[in-house]
């Protein structure tokens, strides 16, 4: 069994297990460069260059900052396209697909991880929208005899299901195979009560979309997303990817990954992470959100923007497949973050504005130098391009009152977890563990705390504006206070 080192960019890190296995890496598909080649390419000339503040000369400073980004922590490069007026105009790479290979474009492909999700909720909201599935239906009318089929396709795609961060059993290549070697697998919360980022729900979701159509998932997305969207490079496929040749290697340390060499085209993962896209293709995404005829149809792109449930206390919500920014303007997003790959894709619907950030400089797993956070360049482009966006102001942290007293959870998970208030800052009991650790602010509700075997682990306390908390949110599980 192989750990899957798979997560949401800037949110949250999730373990999974798999089957599929990191094996050496595969040159198929890959033209070797003939000659030297500059590792930084010349930006293409867009048409709707001038919609942009500043044209070229400002995309030129952009991208100089940028590569300066990329340097500072030798990774290997990036793909980027910026969206101004609702339209393309400008798209370039910097770096190279790996060490002594060509240079990236504006077409060459990049595991998309977490930002997959935006498909997947596109698609369940075409398909809503056409009569074939129920948002707000039970997933037991598309999968029968689920124990946990009370749950819905809304709530899977905003992570409020209370579905597990990870499966039980990964023993079956196929979606809903895997939903059924897991029925028996229990909530961690109560669906609808709390929002937990849950890879395992998306994958759930998937099943769902491929029982209620009878299509591959991976045809679901091309047909219902890629293709009324333009996006004719995007693809769920590898071996897409490995034929139009055109891709960039996954950095991991000292560690390089083809299309073929990890868990990407597993059938667990296409779901909640498994896309590979170009720049210019993500930047077309963004094309379809600000298309006043929406070519997915008239509600799917506002149903993806409307504020599900809120994340916690730092002024975020999700709404389905994409974080909701507490700004003004409101400010849209969804990163990806899986081994050997970053991604960051930002929208600011009221200014006409996106920004696009793919990597191939790691997640940051294996350490080493090639691990960027792509959202520092996509910040760079909102200083620069959309200067008016102010954030709103965050849920002021609890007091120590509002947090303490006890949790309790599934053995599994946490057991039975009290917090108490020690005159300097907060413990938590693990009575089931039989451990007792200090709680480490990190900011506003949101704690880290040392549970071996695991290491530190991140403890969010949630609350209702205002009132005491009511779970305790992590990654590795969910407590009722």
């Amino acid at each position: 069994m192989t750990a899957i080192r798979y997560s949401c960019t800037t949110i949250v890190c999730l373990a999974l297990a798999s089957s599929a296995g990191c094996m050496g890496m595969v040159g198929d598909g890959f033209v070797e460069p003939t000659s030297e080649t500059d590792d930084t390419e010349v930006p293409e000339e867009f048409p709707n260059a001038g919609l942009c503040p500043g044209g070229d000369a400002a995309f030129q400073s952009f991208l100089a900052e940028a590569e300066q980004l990329v340097d500072a922590v030798n990774s290997p490069g990036v793909g980027l396209a910026i969206v101004c007026g609702g339209k393309i105009a400008h798209a370039a790479g910097i770096g190279t697909v790996k060490a002594g290979g060509p240079a990236i474009t504006a077409d060459t492909h990049f595991q998309l991880a977490s930002s997959t999700k935006m498909f997947t909720a596109a698609a369940a909201a075409r398909l809503d929208a056409q009569g074939v599935v129920n948002l707000d239906a039970p997933i037991s009318d598309y999968i029968p005899n689920l124990q946990f089929g009370h749950i819905t396709l809304r709530e899977l795609l905003s992570h409020s299901s209370g579905i597990p961060g990870e499966l039980d059993s990964y023993q079956s290549a196929t979606l809903e195979g895997l939903v059924r070697a897991n029925e028996s697998m229990q909530l961690w919360a109560q669906p609808g009560a709390v929002w937990n980022y849950s890879n395992t729900g998306y994958l759930v979701a998937g099943a769902v979309l491929e029982a209620a159509t009878g299509e591959a998932f991976s045809a679901i997305i091309k047909n219902h997303v890629f293709a009324p969207a333009g996006m004719t490079g995007a693809t769920m496929a590898t071996s897409d990817v490995l034929a139009a040749g055109n891709y960039a290697f996954g950095h991991e340390g000292t560690t390089t990954f083809g299309p073929n060499d990890s868990y990407y085209g597993s059938a667990e993962y296409g779901p909640m992470g498994g896309a590979w896209s170009s720049a210019r293709d993500m930047g077309l995404w963004a094309e379809a959100h600000f298309n006043s005829d929406d070519p997915l149809g008239a509600q799917v792109m506002p149903s993806l923007r409307h504020q599900a449930i809120r994340t916690g206390s730092t002024g975020q919500g999700y709404g389905l497949g994409l974080f909701v920014e507490d700004s003004s303007p409101v400010m849209l997003h969804h990163g990806g973050n899986v081994e050997g790959f970053t991604a960051s894709f930002t929208m600011v619907p009221a200014s006409g504005f996106a920004v696009v950030v793919l990597s191939h400089g790691g997640g940051g797993f294996g350490g080493g130098a090639v691990a960027l956070n792509p959202d520092a360049i996509a910040n760079l482009a909102l200083d620069a391009y959309v200067p008016e966006l102010r954030y709103g102001t965050p849920q002021s942290p609890a007091t120590h009152a509002e947090l303490v007293g006890t949790y309790s959870s599934a053995p599994s998970v946490f057991g039975e977890v009290i917090i108490r208030d020690t005159g300097g800052g907060l413990e938590a009991e693990f009575v089931d563990k039989g451990i007792t650790r200090p709680l480490t602010l990190w900011y506003g509700d949101a704690y880290g705390v040392d549970l071996p075997p695991d290491g530190e682990i991140d403890i969010t306390f949630w609350r209702d504006p205002g009132q005491s908390a009511s779970h305790i949110v992590s990654r590795f599980g969910v407590a009722a206070r």
